[in-house]
Formats: structure tokens, sequence, C-alpha cells
């Protein structure tokens, strides 16, 4: 602080380049702007000096903040053998060759879930699913995504890449490999600034696990099959109100819902889809694990009859002589 506007503009554009590798652009605006300490200010910070008036203010703006993307744009680097041409054109493309595993019948659902506290969450694994991936998105702010263990395996260390977490990014949505297993699974994440500076993460952190699974069910035989108007609470404790079939007209009311679900036999429909609900609630709380709206909810029932009743009443008809 030299007490001098000027001088102090200039030297702490130097500082901002030298100490920190920050590069420093400087606009000059009108016709009564200091040209000769603006490029003094861009040449010791490593930048460019422009001037503008009212007409092209805004595209300098637009060219600086392009330089700026494009300089800061990083690529990945594949390694390849045999012959390659090199020339890349605007339309040049990479194409890859691969065979797609198709998915084994059943419904692929999808679920989100969030952290249970600022480094541990969980996911569960159904029995009778087949597991398709899943994958932990670290919400680390200012720092970086550290370490990441599942079942108390670690999976991923940031320092297997190199020392430098700045220079290396954050690889904020890591895929975990296929070593979950059926129920409950734990995953403990830790975000540092360094190899040896790390510590909790966010509770916001989420867990995105796909899974297939069949999601048909039977109801038991009754003497009904009409429906119910159900509230369905999920995962995240939204609830949904919807008619089941979407044709019911009637008052009865069915919950499933951690505060209230008990299965029904006396209606057929009712108890299928109770069964149905089940299915999908993989860690068995009440609350449905796979989220769902009134627009893509679809239930559909069959309705097989002239099956004979389980109950019976006796008749018998005696004459005495």
């Amino acid at each position: 602080n030299t007490g001098n506007a000027e001088n102090d503009a200039i030297q702490a554009a130097c500082e901002a380049y030298n100490n920190y590798s920050i590069r420093v652009h400087s606009v000059g605006f009108g016709p009564d702007a200091d040209i000769t300490t603006l490029e003094e200010i861009a040449s010791c910070g490593q930048g460019s000096a422009t001037f503008g008036d009212i007409d092209n203010i805004i595209s300098i703006y637009q060219q600086i903040a392009q330089n700026i993307v494009q300089a800061s744009y990083n690529e990945q680097t594949m390694n390849t053998t045999g012959y390659a041409n090199t020339l890349l054109y605007p339309d040049s493309y990479i194409k890859f060759n691969y065979i797609h595993e198709n998915l084994p019948n059943g419904m692929a659902i999808t679920t989100e879930k969030r952290f249970n506290n600022n480094t541990f969450g969980t996911f569960s694994v159904p029995e009778e699913s087949t597991h398709i991936e899943t994958r932990v998105v670290s919400y680390s702010g200012s720092k970086w995504t550290n370490d990441v263990k599942l079942n108390g395996i670690s999976i991923y260390h940031l320092n297997d890449y190199g020392q430098s977490y700045t220079s290396l990014g954050d690889p904020y949505s890591i895929i975990l490999p296929n070593l979950g297993v059926l129920g409950d699974n734990n995953i403990i994440l830790t975000t540092g600034i360094s190899p040896t500076n790390s510590n909790v993460s966010s509770e916001y952190n989420k867990i995105i696990s796909t899974i297939v699974k069949d999601v048909s069910t039977y109801s038991v035989i009754s003497a009904m099959a009409q429906g119910c108007n159900w509230t369905i609470e999920f995962e995240d404790f939204s609830n949904l109100s919807v008619n089941i079939p979407s044709n019911y007209t009637g008052s009865e009311h069915c919950d499933y819902t951690s505060l209230s679900h008990v299965p029904t036999e006396n209606d057929a429909v009712q108890d299928a889809v109770y069964k149905l609900l089940e299915i999908l609630d993989f860690d068995s709380d009440g609350r449905v694990d796979a989220q769902l709206t009134q627009n893509n909810l679809q239930i559909e029932s069959t309705q097989i009859s002239g099956i004979p009743y389980t109950w019976s009443t006796e008749v018998q008809i005696r004459t005495w002589y």
C-alpha cells in the first residue's frame, strides 16, 4: 500500500499472478481511461488490456469470459495402439463399437437416497433382485472427494492419482464396484484438501442405485375385488394419494406409510397392491423406495373368477325312522 492508486493496482496484479497464478485482465471504458496504467496491470498480470465504449463493452467482456473458459478447459487423454489419424476437424468424432448387455427381465428401479449424516450413508439391495449399478454423489463444497469405503473396503483414494488435489479436480460422482450384498450396504465418504488433511463430508451426499426386480404379485382368494384410495409414503417422506385401480370411486381408504401399513385380505385388489408396495419397500420401513408420481404410477389388475371359495357351509339332512 503505497498510497498511489495506480501503483497499488499494478502491484496487486503482479502479486496475484506471481503468488497465486491468477491471470489479470484490464478493461478501459470511455475516452478518459488511463491506458498506461491498464496496460501495465495486464502486462504484470499476464492478461489482456482492452478498451471500449458503450457500443462494444458487452462484447469485450464476452470475449474475455470465452478466453477464460478456453484457458481452463481440460480433456481426457486415451492411449491407443495401431494406426490413427490425429487430424481433427470440427465434425470429427470418436466411434466406439461395443455389445450392450441386455437387462434381465423385470422392472428397472433407480432410487436416490441422502446420507444418514455428514460421513455415513446406506443403500439396500432387496432379495430376488439384480444389482445393476450404484454411484455416490459427493457434495464436497470447497474440498475434494478424498476417500470412499463400501462395507468397510476402501474402493477409492484420490491420492492414488497424485498429491496435488487442486490440479486433479474433484470427481464428485463415483461409480461403486459391484460389491454390494443383499440387504443393507454401508458407505463412508470423506473429503479433504490434501492427502494428509481429510475431514467429514456432507449430509447432502446422495446414493443413486439401480436394480432390476420382478414386481408382480398375487392376492389371496377374496370375495371382492374393488380397490381403494391409497396414501403412499416414499423414502424422502413425501406422500401420494391415488386411486387404485384408476377408475375406483368408492370410499375405502388404505395406507402404506411408516405409521400405518396393515395388510388386508378382504379385497383382492387391496391385498395385491399392498404386496406390490411391500416389494418396492426395500428396507421394510413403511416407505416405498422407488419414487413415483401420480402420472407414472399405473397398477393394473387381472381378475380370475370361478375359483372355489375357501369358506364352505356344511348342510346335513337327517331322516329318522
